[in-house]
């Protein structure tokens, strides 16, 4: 289904008399659809990880210049070293300024101004970076790109989704009546994301949602702190290798280590107000 004939069917729904050809047409109509389906487009590619959307990057040096077409990271172990080692993630300067100042083996990542930067810059080399690309429109020949640029221009997802986007869109423009049609637009939504998974509609994991994050949460980090120097909760030590974020002010008031006691590549533990024994 091209963009044409996607419109062409809304046109159907709504009482409207079929395009010959909508890109770039002076007839009012048509440039509003073509509008209303960019605006569904890209709330439809932000919705989920749409599998046609996602690829990868390989770094080669920090800082690393992210693809023109990033949108986002995958969720969870989205970025790795040549040796198949999760690198941590790090969300905000603050943190990243402390990760920097103190050298550790374990390796970081974090994203700013576009790029990726490493810590150690020696875990670089060869990472692979998973992302969505922000390219969900399909152009022959050039390729996926953001916008529709051509009548015959195609999505990375499900077109029929780009319909029922329009058609409610369209209505509410209008000032007509919408909300089955967008709630209609919602519960196709859910499906084909599920679908496109390839989860069952039913099963307990469905809904329009991305998978499940491991939560990162770093309290008023005060300092980076060598493994065993410090006692966590009832006095267990936590070395278990590398170097762990120190939070003040956490509980007890005692600094406490971030680390990763499973082995397992989670971000860190959780330390939080009023910590659980």
């Amino acid at each position: 289904m091209s963009l044409l004939s996607a419109i062409n069917q809304v046109c159907d729904v709504v009482s409207l008399s079929q395009f010959d050809n909508v890109y770039g047409s002076d007839e009012p109509n048509a440039q509003t659809m073509v509008a209303l389906a960019q605006e569904a487009g890209d709330e439809i590619a932000r919705r989920a990880d749409w599998q046609k959307t996602l690829k990868f990057h390989t770094a080669a040096a920090s800082p690393e210049n992210l693809p023109t077409d990033f949108q986002r990271l995958t969720p969870g172990g989205s970025v790795r070293k040549s040796d198949g080692t999760f690198v941590r993630p790090i969300t905000n300067s603050g943190q990243w300024a402390v990760i920097v100042g103190v050298p550790s083996t374990t390796p970081y990542f974090f994203i700013k101004g576009g790029q990726i930067l490493f810590s150690p810059a020696s875990a670089a080399a060869g990472a692979i970076i998973d992302y969505v690309s922000k390219f969900w429109v399909l152009h022959d020949p050039e390729g996926p790109q953001a916008t529709f640029s051509a009548d015959d221009d195609t999505t990375l997802f499900p077109e029929r989704l780009l319909v029922k986007g329009i058609i409610w869109r369209w209505k509410r423009q209008k000032g007509l009546a919408y909300e089955d049609n967008l709630a209609e637009f919602e519960a196709d939504l859910a499906q084909e994301i599920n679908a496109d998974r390839g989860q069952d509609e039913n099963s307990a994991q469905s809904g329009p949602y991305r998978a499940i994050q491991p939560r990162i949460s770093l309290y008023r980090p005060a300092a980076v702190i060598a493994a065993g120097d410090v006692s966590c909760a009832k006095g267990r030590p936590c070395h278990h290798g590398g170097h762990g974020i120190a939070g003040a002010g956490l509980g007890n008031g005692a600094p406490q280590l971030l680390s990763d006691p499973d082995g397992l590549q989670n971000p860190w533990w959780i330390a939080e107000e009023g910590a659980r024994g």
